[in-house]
């Protein structure tokens, strides 16, 4: 598969800017950054299924009995796994299903491009960028600090590298000191980044993996009801149990 060109990313940032503008005024007030990702998504009737997998694996959607689950990789960081969340929603939403999502897949399939930019308008609208950096006095991203890096990236409960992608999309002539900045979010300087999140009172949780086997628990009693009301049949109820007991005993083991 060839790499998408520029021309081609332009049009679909644009087609994923208007849709995820549409759905984030659905979720929270236009002047607010999402805070509670996962919350909002089980609100919505997802159920969020998280398991520590191979580093590839960003994460998957899958329908099932009339059931919407998004399987986060909890190896990842919090940060990293709030944005997995929002590309998978896109493709439920979308219906453009492409499967398991990987690392750099994004570069070269046109909807997993339109996925990861639509996270990334849900979680930081350049409208809210801009008033942000208004009402900090940041008025040059060019000489833009790492305490003011951190802190943004805490407000808007994102990853160190998603914030960075972000700015160097909005600010295109300070690609240059950004890149330099975006160095700090390699895993060669992790503990350098805790160091300075640490220091500046920041979330550690945003930049480190969470490791955990998480199933929303809303969906045990919605399949108990739907079974209970005939909804689901007991043969469906068993093949999702053994789906969800399979992801533990992976995670055990």
């Amino acid at each position: 598969m060839s790499e998408l060109t520029r021309e081609r990313k332009n049009i679909l940032s644009k087609e994923s800017a208007q849709i995820a503008s549409k759905y984030r005024r659905s979720l929270v007030h236009e002047s607010e950054p999402i805070k509670d990702t996962f919350g909002i998504l089980e609100d919505l009737g997802f159920f969020i299924v998280k398991f520590p997998a191979h580093d590839d694996l960003s994460g998957f959607h899958i329908k099932k009995s009339n059931y919407d689950f998004i399987f986060i990789n909890s190896a990842h960081s919090l940060g990293r796994q709030y944005f997995s969340a929002w590309h998978e929603y896109y493709h439920a939403i979308s219906g453009e299903e492409s499967g398991i999502s990987l690392s750099g897949e994004g570069f070269k399939d046109e909807d997993e491009f339109k996925a990861d930019c639509f996270a990334s308008n849900i979680l930081l609208p350049k409208e809210l960028i801009y008033q942000y950096l208004k009402s900090h006095n940041i008025t040059n991203v060019d000489h833009i600090t790492y305490y003011e890096l951190i802190t943004m990236q805490n407000y808007f409960r994102v990853s160190y590298g998603a914030l960075i992608t972000k700015l160097k999309l909005l600010f295109p002539n300070c690609k240059g000191s950004l890149n330099e900045k975006k160095e700090l979010g390699s895993i060669e300087n992790k503990e350098k980044l805790l160091k300075l999140t640490i220091e500046y009172n920041g979330d550690t949780s945003l930049i480190k993996p969470t490791n955990d086997l998480y199933i929303t628990q809303k969906f045990y009693k919605r399949l108990e009801e739907n079974y209970q009301d005939g909804r689901v049949s007991e043969e469906k109820v068993q093949q999702l149990l053994d789906l969800l007991e399979s992801l533990r005993d992976k995670h055990d083991s």
